[in-house]
């Protein structure tokens, strides 16, 4: 099996600069501290898309990518244990195809529940 060439670098930078170089949950704008983050990750089928990605710094990526913080499809955000999240809802792009695909959102819940 060949795997694809992932231009992770690109997928980088088109979803920061949709996000306006910022996280979604918290508006951490420091780049260094950014990530571009897969909602359905790349390696369980999920598309190389900027509506496949979300901008979060280190901390939301993290509790993201662990089914502590989720963003449901309707955007909200929920917070498992009290991690201090405060944001009802993410921080959305300014163009509208570029939002989080609800599907994909779904999707990754359900990921994380089957891995608990």
């Amino acid at each position: 099996m060949i795997k694809p060439i992932r231009k992770q670098s690109t997928f980088r930078k088109k979803v920061l600069e949709t996000y306006d170089n910022c996280c979604s949950i918290c508006e951490m704008n420091e780049i260094k501290l950014l990530r571009a983050s897969h909602i359905w990750d790349v390696k369980n089928g999920g598309p190389d898309t900027i509506d496949n990605g979300i901008a979060l710094c280190v901390n939301h990526e993290i509790a993201f990518d662990k089914g502590l913080v989720k963003i449901l499809p309707d955007y909200s955000v929920k917070c498992l244990n009290n991690l201090g999240v405060t944001a009802e809802k993410i921080k959305l792009p300014k163009v509208e195809k570029n939002y989080p695909s609800p599907e994909y959102l779904k999707r990754k819940i359900e990921l994380n529940n089957k891995s608990c």
